[in-house]
């Protein structure tokens, strides 16, 4: 049975409500249809389809999304029960300038146990139909912010004139953008965990560590520095974006103390009063609020392998961007971030699906810097440390990164000698992003 709510659900609020189903109601709402089930045995899963008449639905004239609802009944009575969301588009949207979307947009790649990205490596990515190559194509001409992992180019600048043709291009490529643009921790490291673990500061390399115009290769044959041809640089710095339901109060102050001036924080790490603002501040660091619930919905469409999980996915993604332009607690601001996750040839093609969808009419797109400008928010941080099973994977690695921070100072590129290169520090799998 599939029914429909016809109120429009004009708060990111009454959005994540309906979706977390928490009220146990079942069926809510008008009848659209009916369809009748194979039996199943226990365990086993079917994909069926079907048209409406959104008639039914009495959604009226009034834009926004809507909740739809599928229950599987036996005997009349309700044994399972879903839901998701549609944009329902009949009347008018708002002004594009109601709404403020800044998104990000993470530039990650699967790191090495080396530490840095080889010849090999470089020349699948950054080749005309390689991932990094039709990531770029994806985000070229649309605004939205970009987290590079440092580890891209630094890899690049490692292989000097050893480096590919296509890695050169691809950087060049990096430069010419206009978009704004930070560094992520090198490899995407656990900001949040090394300091849990007993970090007296967090680890912080960048492109900055390989110096201005030339650098030294431990890949490259070459025994003399080789200028690199474009180098990049981020636009936003000293921003630090701790992984996602990571933080805990210290951690604050000593990324603060570790160079960090900003600081991005996951919404669900956060007590907003069941508001949604943007900005907020924790000792003292300003801190912009990136939308942890449309981030979930981002990654359901990115890794979606089929059309139906696409579109649920995308309505849902879709559907948090409609609501947050309605949602006057949102102060006409809303940040989202797309997964942390390395970008490869079976997720490129739906982030540029994704990126093309989140370009609505009803938006303007806007920059982190913009929101920073902002009035803050007073919140509450929502403490939230990291598993001892995680932090004493990451213990294994502060010792060694201690000394890595030493030997970094000096000129040229150095590896992290951690035991597996500094992939131990990467943030869990399986934790929200």
């Amino acid at each position: 049975m599939l029914t429909a709510r016809s109120q429009a659900m004009t708060t990111l609020a009454s959005l994540e409500t309906w979706l977390a189903g928490d009220d146990g109601e079942t069926q809510p709402g008008w009848l659209l249809s009916t369809i009748d089930l194979p039996d199943l045995a226990a365990g086993a899963t079917t994909r069926t389809t079907t048209e409406v008449n959104l008639a039914l639905a009495h959604f009226s004239t009034t834009w926004g999304p809507r909740g739809l609802s599928a229950d599987v009944l036996v005997g009349g009575n309700s044994t399972a029960h879903g839901r998701g969301v549609m944009l329902w588009t009949a009347g008018a949207a708002p002004e594009a300038s109601t709404l403020s979307t800044s998104t990000i947009v993470p530039i990650l790649v699967t790191p090495p146990t080396s530490g840095l990205l080889g010849a090999v490596e470089l020349q699948t990515l950054t080749a005309p139909e390689g991932a990094l190559s039709k990531q770029l194509d994806a985000i070229t001409g649309k605004t939205v912010t970009l987290a590079v992992d440092p580890l891209i180019p630094i890899s690049i600048a490692a292989l000097g004139a050893a480096a590919p043709a296509t890695a050169r291009s691809w950087l060049s490529r990096l430069v010419a953008l206009p978009n704004e643009s930070f560094e992520l921790s090198y490899a995407d490291a656990d900001l949040a965990g090394q300091l849990q673990a007993g970090a007296s500061a967090a680890a912080v390399a960048g492109t900055a560590d390989i110096g201005a115009g030339s650098f030294e290769s431990s890949q490259a044959p070459q025994t003399s520095p080789v200028p690199l041809v474009s180098g990049w640089g981020p636009t936003l710095s000293r921003l630090a974006w701790p992984a996602a339901n990571t933080l805990v109060s210290s951690n604050v102050s000593a990324l603060l103390s570790s160079g960090f001036s900003s600081v991005l924080v996951s919404s669900s790490n956060v007590d907003s009063a069941n508001r949604r603002p943007s900005l907020t501040t924790f000792s003292g660091a300003p801190a912009v609020l990136v939308n942890s619930a449309v981030t979930a919905s981002y990654s359901s469409a990115l890794n979606s392998t089929n059309p139906t999980d696409w579109q649920a996915g995308a309505s849902q993604s879709l559907a948090y961007i409609a609501a947050a332009a309605t949602d006057a607690s949102v102060g006409g601001r809303f940040v989202s971030a797309l997964p942390r996750i390395a970008i490869n040839s079976d997720t490129v093609s739906n982030e540029a699906k994704l990126l093309d969808l989140l370009s609505q009419p009803w938006t303007t797109g806007a920059t982190i810097a913009s929101v920073l400008a902002t009035t803050p928010v007073t919140t509450k941080l929502v403490e939230s440390p990291e598993s001892s099973e995680r932090l004493a994977g990451i213990r294994g690695c502060i010792s060694p990164l201690a000394a890595w921070r030493e030997l970094r100072s000096g000129p040229g590129v150095h590896r992290c000698r951690c035991p597996d290169g500094g992939r131990c520090l990467r943030p869990a799998a399986g934790r929200s992003r």
